[in-house]
């Protein structure tokens, strides 16, 4: 394992104000799979208002 390997091993967190910076683990799956159900059904929506926007009422 060369140095930087190493160094990443043991500091493997990186904390500021706002951010904590870590690996992911499977603890995180459902946090992650919800992000990405919500990112989809923002895309949905956003497409169903472009398409409104361009029907005449």
């Amino acid at each position: 394992m060369n140095n930087l390997n190493l160094l990443l091993v043991k500091h493997n967190q990186m904390e500021s104000e706002r951010l904590l910076l870590r690996p992911i683990t499977l603890n995180d799956a459902e946090d992650m799979l919800n992000i990405h159900l919500m990112k989809k059904l923002h895309v949905l929506f956003m497409n169903n208002i472009k398409i409104w926007s361009k029907q005449k009422i």
